[in-house]
């Protein structure tokens, strides 16, 4: 074998590894940053929120009974996040999409829309997940506090009003 044969083949492995090297490099810089894409993807949903999705896309009457159910919603888990609720949000919530307050039992609580830039509207649900209550059209940034007109209630469900004006009393809405 010829020195020179030696070379081409010791230059051409070597070309072949770098590339391999500079291939792998590209490709583990390419998983970084959509990892990282990735991760501040999930950060914008405010931590102790859960995203759910339903199949249902609408309300709907079924045996003379008003039911409804939302398409996607958000169950608020830390005491921080009730407190947020949708503040700072500035897209408007699609129809059928909310954020459920579960209080565990029958409470009163009241609300506002203190740095809240969309408008909303807030259903008031009984354990049995019967609407009993709702607060139409509230104002975005009104630090008014918003009341329910019953005693008690379970949950607290903000939603848009386009939605809410799709509810009446009594209606029974689905969360799972």
């Amino acid at each position: 074998m010829k020195l020179s044969s030696y070379k081409y083949t010791f230059t051409h492995t070597h070309t072949i590894f770098t590339h391999t090297i500079l291939i792998t490099l590209i490709v583990l810089i390419l998983l970084g940053i959509w990892l990282i894409y990735k991760y501040s993807m999930q950060q914008k949903q405010p931590h102790g929120f859960i995203e759910l999705f339903t199949q249902s896309t609408s309300t709907t009457t079924a045996n003379n009974n008003n039911i409804a159910r939302l398409t996607k919603y958000s169950v608020v888990r830390t005491p921080e996040d009730t407190a947020r609720g949708y503040m700072y949000r500035k897209t408007p919530l699609a129809f059928g999409e909310g954020l459920v307050f579960d209080y565990g039992n029958p409470v009163s609580k009241s609300f506002w829309m203190k740095n809240t830039y969309i408008p909303l509207s807030i259903l008031y649900l009984d354990s049995s997940h019967q609407v009993i209550d709702i607060s139409h059209n509230l104002k975005p940034l009104d630090e008014t506090a918003i009341t329910a007109t019953v005693p008690e209630w379970r949950y607290a469900v903000e939603v848009s009003p386009e939605f809410a004006d799709t509810i009446n009393i009594g209606t029974l809405l689905l969360l799972n």
